[in-house]
C-alpha cells in the first residue's frame, strides 16, 4: 500500500508543500495497518459512547464511499474532487476496513478468552 500511494503522490506532480504532508499521513496509515495485528487487544472499548460513535461513522462511511464513486463515474452525483481528495478517501477507507476488521477480532478474542483458570 505504502509504494502505491507513494507512486500515485509523486505521479500527481504536486508541488512539496502538499507531496510532503501526503507522505507524512502515508507513512503513519502504513504504519498503523502494520501495527495493527500487534496492538489490536489495546483498541478503544468499543462500549464508551465515543468510540461507538466513531466506530458506527466509521461502518456508515465504509459502506457510502462505492455508492458515492459508483454515483461519480456514472455521472449521475458528480462530486468535481480533485486527485489528493481521492487518494486521501482511499486511504481513509483502507483504514476503516482494517480497523472494523480489527475491532472485531478484538470482540472475538475478548469473547474466546477465559477470564478465571479452571482447576
Amino acid at each position: 500500500m505504502f509504494l502505491e500511494g507513494a507512486w500515485s503522490l509523486w505521479q500527481a506532480s504536486l508541488n512539496p508543500s502538499l507531496l510532503i504532508p501526503g507522505l507524512i499521513a502515508l507513512c503513519m496509515v502504513t504504519a498503523y495497518i502494520a501495527a495493527l495485528p500487534f496492538i489490536y487487544r489495546q483498541l478503544p472499548n468499543p462500549e464508551r459512547p465515543a468510540v461507538g460513535a466513531l466506530v458506527t461513522f466509521l461502518s456508515l462511511s465504509f459502506g457510502a464511499l462505492p455508492i458515492v464513486a459508483l454515483l461519480d463515474a456514472l455521472k449521475i452525483w458528480q462530486t468535481h474532487a480533485s486527485y489528493t481528495v481521492v487518494i486521501i478517501c482511499s486511504y481513509l477507507y483502507v483504514l476503516a476496513a482494517f480497523t472494523g476488521f480489527a475491532y472485531a477480532c478484538r470482540t472475538s478474542y475478548l469473547h474466546n478468552t477465559p477470564t478465571a483458570l479452571a482447576w
